[in-house]
């Protein structure tokens, strides 16, 4: 198991809502090409060689007699969603201070009865190594913050998305697989250079299982998803 899947099966005392994906054309992904090795590399999100990164990335491979599954990129319109988070500067890798975070953010949900959704992850500010991060879940209404608790509202728009079925340590390869499509059809992200990194309006990889529900990685469910610039 994942150092991701221990931190996530630790907070498996927290209800998890899957939120369903309409059927789109899923694809194999593997970790031994050399463009996906690049794409973990340049995690940053200054994709090199885009068109290759895309036909490239999409080849079958097997780790332990299944295959991983990568949907095809698409757009997609979101509503606002509430959500409260806890608010972090991390340097990679952060695997280790999950739990703790996590504890604390699910701490608050139950004190305040909030009815949560899934987990998910947001990426505000990233100068690699370090990422200023929202380790956030969606709740049923606003509430106001306390201590590194926050709240806030991920905005509506358009948003370029990705699924992936497969264990968590593919996903800066997933990120790359996204950013690289964006590239190479000239989509244009919410974003904007912050000295030596990027910030973004709205960055998340969303957790749709647990591996508590899921043990299996092979079908753990995340999606990559990015907001468009309006």
């Amino acid at each position: 198991m994942s150092q991701r899947s221990s931190c996530l099966n630790s907070a498996s005392s927290v209800a998890w809502q899957h939120d369903a994906t309409p059927g789109r054309s899923a694809v194999p992904i593997g970790e031994s090409d050399p463009i996906a090795v690049q794409a973990r590399q340049n995690y940053l999100y200054h994709p090199l060689s885009a068109s290759a990164l895309v036909v490239r990335l999409l080849v079958a491979t097997s780790r332990s007699g299944e295959i991983d599954m990568l949907t095809l990129p698409t757009i997609v319109e979101r509503a606002a969603v509430s959500y409260v988070a806890v608010k972090k500067q991390v340097a990679l890798p952060f695997d280790n201070e999950v739990p703790a975070i996590l504890s604390e953010l699910f701490a608050f949900v139950a004190m305040h009865q909030l009815e949560a959704g899934a987990v998910f992850f947001k990426h505000n500010v990233i100068v690699m190594p370090e990422i200023e991060m929202e380790f956030a879940v969606p709740v049923d209404r606003l509430v106001r913050g306390q201590g590194s608790i926050v709240s806030g509202t991920l905005p509506a728009g358009r948003y370029a998305e990705v699924t992936y079925f497969g264990p968590y340590d593919d996903l800066l390869t997933v990120n790359g697989v996204l950013i690289g499509w964006a590239l190479h059809a000239g989509i244009v992200f919410d974003s904007h250079q912050v000295g030596a990194g990027e910030w973004f309006a709205a960055r998340s990889e969303i957790y749709h299982n647990s591996p508590a529900e899921e043990p299996n990685p092979q079908r753990l469910k995340t999606t990559v998803s990015i907001k468009l610039k309006d």
